[in-house]
């Protein structure tokens, strides 16, 4: 009887951790796209030209 919370607490921590470790990389991932995306549009090209 003693081991029912302790199953239950193992159970919600080994769900709950990867998929907050699973959700929290996705929207790194999004930010650094979303990132990367705005570092382009600002990019200055005329810096190339004399190439």
């Amino acid at each position: 009887m003693n081991s029912d919370p302790l199953v239950i607490i193992s159970g919600i921590l080994g769900l709950v951790v990867p998929g907050v470790i699973v959700i929290g990389s996705v929207v790194l991932l999004i930010v650094k796209i979303i990132e990367r995306q705005k570092e382009k549009k600002n990019e200055n090209w005329d810096k190339y030209n004399k190439y």
